[in-house]
């Protein structure tokens, strides 16, 4: 999914539900797709996510939380970037030429729900937005998977090996499976036409439900699903983000708070003569705070799935 769910749908849910600091939530949440090593392209050079940043006489080491450029879609980004915080392994149940992956995404699994349950006991903000964007992306990236496998291929040469490279997560599909307006089909599966809104309505649902049950507070879902389906028939982002924000402004929730990318990095960061450095005051930004609950997260994961 893209910013209109992990930002914009979340933080109304985060609100309505009476959750603490939803914006944060919300920002972190969004935060998981900016968090890459787009963030520190150098011009004219490829990006790379920093392993280290220096930080007063030592180094901070940040987690990435998402990669954007070719080059690094390593095999150790895959089962350390796209597999723990994009494509969580989900249930036994989807079947693929006769058989199953156990790193197939299926959406609501148990380790998703588990996931998410835990950083909502916690109470950690930063960590309870992560784990949405998580939960969320089981929808969107159902029946695919965050390793680079034959699995993933929509094209039959690929699948019988002609020397064509494996697929990794929803290649094949290109930014379909996140854009909440649009239809599409998956030819591994048949010719059923997906209507992502309505994965997405699924998905705003569970959430709901989870945060509500965390809160017992706010209205019940049949109460607000009106208004989330009229949110999610919208003709594009623009579109959506102007119903959200007329949604709960009408409901008087209060200005919705504008997201950049930036925000957070540009509170911890400094440029010096040897590059980027971190200020001496960075642990008590929230791009650190993010940074520790990412690296909570991770923890979670290899821990659900240390049996894969």
């Amino acid at each position: 999914m893209e910013k209109d769910f992990h930002y914009d749908l979340v933080y109304a849910i985060a609100t309505l539900t009476e959750m603490e600091a939803p914006e944060v939530v919300a920002y972190a949440s969004q935060h998981v797709d900016d968090n890459s090593d787009e963030a520190f392209r150098v011009e004219g050079g490829e990006a790379l996510f920093p392993e280290r940043l220096a930080a007063g006489d030592g180094f901070y080491y940040p987690q990435m939380t998402q990669c954007r450029s070719l080059g690094s879609m390593t095999p150790f980004v895959q089962r350390y970037v796209f597999v723990p915080f994009h494509f969580l392994p989900g249930d036994p149940v989807v079947q693929l030429g006769g058989k199953t992956n156990p790193y197939c995404v299926t959406p609501n699994s148990r380790r998703g729900r588990s996931l998410l349950i835990e950083a909502l006991k916690g109470g950690n903000p930063y960590e309870i937005g992560i784990a949405l964007h998580t939960f969320a992306d089981s929808w969107s990236h159902q029946r695919f998977t965050g390793l680079q496998q034959e699995w993933n291929s929509f094209h039959e040469r690929r699948a019988f090996g002609d020397g064509e490279p494996s697929i990794i997560g929803h290649e094949d599909a290109g930014k379909r499976p996140d854009i909440l307006s649009e239809r599409w089909v998956d030819p591994r599966f048949g010719h059923e036409v997906i209507q992502n809104s309505e994965r997405a309505l699924e998905a705003a649902r569970e959430i709901f439900a989870l945060l509500r049950t965390k809160t017992s507070k706010g209205p019940f879902w049949k109460e607000v699903e009106p208004e989330f389906e009229t949110i999610l028939e919208a003709r594009d982002r623009e579109d959506r983000e102007a119903r959200i924000r007329d949604f709960l402004e009408g409901r008087g929730d209060g200005a919705f708070p504008p997201y950049s990318r930036w925000t957070w990095w540009k509170e911890a960061s400094a440029e010096s003569s040897s590059g980027l450095t971190l200020k001496p005051e960075f642990i008590r930004t929230h791009w650190y705070r993010f940074q520790q609950a990412a690296k909570a997260h991770l923890a979670r994961v290899l821990t659900l799935i240390k049996d894969l």
